[in-house]
């Protein structure tokens, strides 16, 4: 496998029965086997969508996206831009998992799905419904990557195997125009 891919080359799918999954291998036994047993089942439930990166017909990767609210503490939101009204909870879209196939790792890909994700999220959810955030929660080992893309710690909201994070879609809207 070459090491330079062309972003241009890769492909965001919704995943569908036609998808042959057995080949994907990230490392990670947890999410290897949501992608392969678990994705379509929660996709027929609504509990989440699922997204393949696709490069020359192979997969290099995926993200689920499902609904989410987050709750802020106060120090959070008294640095928030608009609106000045104070919610309890405010509306957001989970980055519930994110795998690159081990064959795709340190080219790029991650950092393309993230992108990816929040384009999806920032390009046509938020112009239907009210969405404010992007949330992840990050496994430690991924921590400073996801920082890398501008996501930051949750303070409320403590997890004891990685970390609670959020996008503000402010910031993209913001850079988009």
């Amino acid at each position: 496998m070459e090491n330079c891919i062309d972003f241009l080359e890769l492909d965001i799918v919704k995943l569908s029965s036609g998808f042959d999954l057995s080949l994907f291998d990230c490392g990670d036994g947890d999410l290897n086997s949501f992608l392969k047993d678990d994705a379509l089942v929660y996709q027929g439930g609504s509990l989440s969508v699922t997204y393949l990166c696709l490069y020359k017909n192979q997969i290099a990767g995926y993200f689920s996206l499902s609904s989410d609210a987050i709750r802020l503490e106060l120090e959070e939101k008294e640095v928030m831009l608009e609106p000045k009204r104070r919610l309890g909870e405010y509306p957001a879209v989970k980055i519930g998992r994110l795998a690159v196939h081990k064959n795709f790792r340190n080219r790029g890909i991650g950092t393309f799905l993230i992108k990816a994700a929040i384009g999806k999220i920032a390009g046509s959810i938020i112009k239907e419904i009210g969405c404010r955030f992007v949330t992840v929660d990050a496994y430690e080992q991924a921590i400073e990557f996801y920082e890398k893309l501008g996501f930051i710690q949750n303070l409320g909201k403590k997890r004891k195997d990685g970390l609670s994070m959020r996008y503000d879609l402010i910031d993209y809207i913001q850079l988009s125009r």
